[in-house]
């Protein structure tokens, strides 16, 4: 037969979760932290029977007693400082809140996560118009021409009146247009 050894009791509010759980005589219910059968076992914290495994292993179940080890690091783990609050996305939920990083302003849009936040922007951007073709500028600027089929081209009018598109020999016939910002100025 082999040697009897000791087991670490574990407290559990439902014994019907537990398989092998058992009601003591001192009252609640017990499992044993190695999930056997109950055998012998101690209703001791973890720093009790860490000692007691320390001073005689032999005595003991070693997983019972790696339960207790995991425990108690756990408990004396340190917790993780944070110097504002988790918060989370008001529309979608996702925990990405950067305020002040990657262009973002420091203290606008608290509850949007950082895709929200430039979601917002890009939809209140007022984007101008296309236009008709017909009121282009005709002294020489360089637009945005929508042609069909071709879709948004680079163009500009050359000196036959024919819309050609920049850095290439090709004519198109577009239907709209969108006037190209100004350069930025070179400083």
């Amino acid at each position: 037969m082999a040697d009897l050894k000791y087991h670490w009791a574990i407290p559990v509010s439902d014994p019907s979760k537990h398989q092998h759980a058992w009601k003591a005589y001192v009252g609640g219910h017990y499992v044993q932290a190695c999930g056997r059968k109950y055998t012998t076992a101690l209703a001791e914290t973890a720093v009790l029977f860490v000692a007691k495994v320390k001073a005689n292993s032999d005595w003991y179940c070693s997983d019972c007693a790696r339960a207790a080890r995991l425990a108690l690091a756990q408990e004396g783990a340190p917790k993780p400082v944070s110097n504002r609050p988790a918060r989370s996305c008001s529309n979608c939920r996702s925990g990405a809140i950067n305020p002040g990083h990657h262009g973002r302003a420091e203290d606008t849009d608290l509850d949007l996560c950082d895709v929200c936040y430039w979601r917002k922007r890009a939809e209140s951007a007022t984007w101008p118009k296309p236009r008709p073709i017909s009121e282009a500028p005709k002294d020489g600027p360089e637009i945005m021409g929508w042609c069909p089929g071709y879709g948004w081209r680079h163009l500009y009018l050359d000196l036959t009146d024919a819309w050609v598109a920049v850095g290439t020999p090709h004519r198109y016939q577009p239907t709209h247009f969108l006037p190209l910002p100004p350069s930025p100025e070179v400083k």
